[in-house]
This record gives structure tokens, sequence and C-alpha cells, in this order.
């Protein structure tokens, strides 16, 4: 149950923050289960898979038609596993120990579904960023009916500043071609 011990540790976080790390448990959060995978991978559980399922289902297909069913989304870990042990006098104090196969199953059923929790956020995000656009776009053909030829400019840099704010960017432009007459 020493984590220093252990080549793959990196020690340089406890140094730089000063905390003691006693024992490691991680674990992959995937985003799915794929058919043919390997009997020596980690088993992925049904949650992950329920994740991708769930979000695929979803108007537009959500997280699930942008990530890969084998994709790692980040990795849940626990440290330092705890338990209570009797001293000489009776007392009840705490001590570090090892995590064992029991604490592996729930943080691989925690981990599955962290996976659920992740792609349904992300897919929701997706839906209410499709349902923006859309919103911007009629508002904007709501203007082009309404505008006179007279006022294109105006219109064309409303364009401009929706375009950067439903693409998230510093700026748009729109460049037109002259005339060739």
């Amino acid at each position: 149950a020493d984590a220093w011990r252990d080549p793959r540790f990196n020690k340089e976080v406890d140094k730089f923050t000063g905390y003691k790390t006693g024992s490691v448990l991680c674990m992959p959060v995937f985003a799915g289960k794929e058919d043919g995978q390997s009997a020596d991978e980690p088993e992925r559980g049904t949650f992950a898979k329920d994740a991708t399922s769930v979000c695929s289902s979803m108007e537009g297909g959500g997280a699930a038609a942008a990530t890969k069913h084998d994709d790692v989304l980040g990795v849940l870990q626990v440290i330092n596993k705890k338990k209570k042990q009797k001293d000489p006098f009776g007392g009840l104090h705490e001590v570090s120990t090892a995590f064992n196969a029991m604490d592996e199953d729930v943080l691989k059923s925690l981990a599955s579904m962290s996976a659920i929790t992740i792609m349904v956020t992300k897919a929701l995000d997706n839906e209410r960023r499709a349902k923006d656009r859309f919103a911007a776009l009629g508002t904007l053909a709501k203007m082009l009916l309404k505008q006179s030829t007279s006022d294109v400019r105006s219109l064309l840099r409303h364009i401009q500043s929706e375009a950067a704010r439903l693409c998230q960017c510093e700026r748009a432009f729109i460049y037109t071609l002259a005339d060739s007459k």
C-alpha cells in the first residue's frame, strides 16, 4: 500500500504539494465498450455501453455522434484508503491500507456512471448549441425578409457578429466578389 514504491507513481506531485500519497487506485472512464474488445482490456461495464446508446438516441446524435465507443473520457482516481483499527488501549484510529478487488469493482461502476454523466452532459450541451444556432438563423432570415436592399451592409455585419458568437471565435468576415460588369 505504498505508492512511492511503485515505479509508475509520480513522486513529484507529492513533493510539490506536500501531500503524502499512500495508496492509489485509478480507473479509466470509457465512452463505451466495442464489440471486438480484447480479453486483456479492462471491462468497461454496461453503464458505459448504455451511455453511448442513450446519447445516440437523443436528437441529433448528441455527444455519441462525435465520440468513438472506445474513447477514454477521463480517469477516476481514489487515494489513501483508510480502515479503522483498534489500538492496544481499545480505541479506534484510521490506518492506511491497500485497495482491494471490491474497491476496484466499486470504482468500475462509478467510472461507468461517470461516462454516462459526461456523455449525456455533452449531448445536452450540443443540443442546446444547435437550438441556439437554429434560433439565430431564424432571426437572420426574418431580418433578411424585412431589410431593404439599401441596408445590406447592416445585415452582413449582423451575420458576421452572429457567426463569431455561434462559432465561439474572435472574429468572422464576409468577403464579397466585385461585379465584373
